[in-house]
C-alpha cells in the first residue's frame, strides 16, 4: 500500500468520524423543545428559521435542480447498461463504474438508515404531516452525485475542454441546488450541513476505493 492510498484512507476515516460526531451533537447538544420535538443546536437553528422563513421560490428551485441531478443519474445508468450489453462482460467494465454504483448503494443505505434513526423533524408541516429532516435528502443527493460524477468523468473524458465545461456545469448545479434548499426554509440549518458532510464522506470513500484499485493494478513506489 502506498502513501497516496493511505492519505485518502485516513482522510475518509477522519471525515466519517467528523460526520458521526456532528450528527451526535445535532441530536444531543444545545437542545430545546418545540412542541413534541427536541431540536439540537437550537439557538442556531431557530435563528436561521426566523431569518429565512418559508420561501416557496427556493423550494421549487431546489426541486428543479434535484430533478436535473436525478435525470443525469438515470442517463448515466442507461449509458452504463448499454455499454455493458455491448461489452458482454462485467470484467470489461471500468472499475470506477462499479465504485460509482457502490456509492449509489451507500447513498441509498444512508437514506434508509436516517429514515429509521430519527435525528429531528422539519421546522414546518408538509401537507399537515411531520416529516423527518436530517440530513436533507436534496442536499445529500447533490453533494454526493455531482462530485462523484465529475471524478468519474475525469477518468472517462479525454478532452480537457469538455471535461472542464461538464465540471463547471456540475458544480453550478450542485452549489445553486444546495443554496436553494438552504434558503427554502424547509430544513434546519444543521440538516443542510449534515447533508453536505455526508456527501463529502461518500465522495471521499469513492476516491479512496478508486485510488486503491488503481494502485493494485499499477503499483507506484512510495514517495518521501
Amino acid at each position: 500500500m502506498t502513501k497516496r492510498w493511505w492519505r485518502w484512507f485516513i482522510i475518509a476515516l477522519i471525515l466519517t468520524a467528523v460526520f458521526v460526531a456532528f450528527t451526535i451533537t445535532v441530536k444531543y447538544v444545545g437542545t430545546q423543545n418545540i412542541g413534541t420535538q427536541t431540536i439540537g443546536w437550537a439557538a442556531i437553528n431557530f435563528w436561521w428559521r426566523d431569518l429565512v422563513g418559508v420561501q416557496n421560490f427556493w423550494q421549487i428551485t431546489s426541486h428543479i435542480f434535484a430533478a436535473v441531478t436525478f435525470i443525469v443519474l438515470v442517463m448515466f445508468l442507461v449509458w452504463q447498461a448499454l455499454a455493458l450489453l455491448r461489452r458482454k462482460s462485467f470484467r470489461a467494465m471500468p472499475h470506477h463504474w462499479w465504485f460509482f454504483d457502490l456509492t449509489l448503494i451507500a447513498l441509498a443505505l444512508c437514506y434508509i438508515v436516517f429514515q429509521i434513526m430519527v435525528i429531528n423533524f422539519r421546522p414546518l408541516l408538509i401537507d399537515g404531516v411531520v416529516e423527518l429532516s436530517y440530513p436533507s435528502s436534496h442536499v445529500l443527493l447533490l453533494a454526493t452525485l455531482w462530485p462523484v460524477f465529475i471524478l468519474t468523468l475525469s477518468r472517462e473524458v479525454k478532452n480537457r475542454t469538455r471535461l472542464r465545461v461538464a465540471s463547471i456545469i456540475g458544480v453550478i448545479v450542485m452549489v445553486v441546488g444546495i443554496i436553494a434548499r438552504t434558503l427554502s426554509g424547509y430544513h434546519w440549518l444543521t440538516d443542510i450541513l449534515g447533508g453536505i458532510l455526508l456527501g463529502i464522506v461518500l465522495t471521499a470513500w469513492y476516491q479512496t476505493l478508486t485510488v486503491r484499485y488503481n494502485l493494485s493494478v499499477n503499483p507506484e513506489p512510495d514517495k518521501i
